[in-house]
């Protein structure tokens, strides 16, 4: 199974770029709790803190900041982060470039995230050694939803500059999503991962490319 979800996200963005489709959606199985209850738990200090965050409101459930990005409690917020951290290990600047840029709040996220990343035993040793023959190396998930990999491909002629395919290939099964962009960056991947896949097929354990 080495290397074959690149291959599977290379060959499904190439041929969803011939087919001129703008967007391909397979939904997998229901995969259960995303972690995310419809009325989450606001403690006292989260409720202090949002009373000091500008012209907040209160809309089914949630508390909404004024450019209407979800606001989560604080225990909320760490688990999120922690799990987006442990599916990607990006570092510290591209999560931090995802939440800003993603529809959730979360207070003192740039810190946090900081904190996650320096106290992650598997970016430590990634750090300090790297095992040449894992390189490009991606196994098949175990389950649907488990193990991601990701591609982008360029759509000639680009239209209302959608110029790139973002093609998501869920190891395990071989379905896909793909979405057109505007730009071919790992700021786009994030935002698409936290806004599109996670809501609804949880998080998966672990996201490869060919671009790392």
């Amino acid at each position: 199974e080495m290397a074959r979800g690149n291959n599977m996200a290379d060959r499904a963005a190439k041929e969803a770029a011939l087919r001129g489709t703008p967007v391909l959606a397979v939904k997998l199985i229901d995969l259960g709790d995303r972690n995310l209850p419809e009325s989450p738990c606001y403690s006292l200090e989260d409720l202090q803190w949002i009373k000091g965050v500008p012209m907040t409101q209160y809309l089914k459930g949630w508390w909404r900041s004024s450019d209407n990005k979800i606001i989560l409690p604080e225990e909320m917020g760490i688990r999120v982060l922690s799990k987006i951290h442990q599916a990607s290990h990006m570092g510290q600047r591209r999560p931090q470039d995802l939440v800003r840029q993603s529809h959730i709040k979360i207070k003192d996220a740039n810190s946090k995230i900081e904190q996650i990343v320096s106290k992650c035993r598997a970016c430590q040793l990634t750090n300090a050694t790297r095992n040449p023959h894992t390189l490009g190396t991606r196994l098949r998930g175990r389950r649907p939803g488990a193990s991601w990999e990701t591609d982008f491909t360029e759509v000639k002629p680009g239209r209302y500059g959608y110029r790139y395919l973002l093609v998501f290939v869920d190891t395990f099964s071989g379905w896909t999503e793909a979405y057109p962009t505007k730009y071919e960056t790992a700021q786009v991947v994030a935002k698409k991962l936290l806004e599109d896949i996670l809501p609804r097929y949880g998080f998966p354990q672990m996201i490869g490319s060919d671009n790392g």
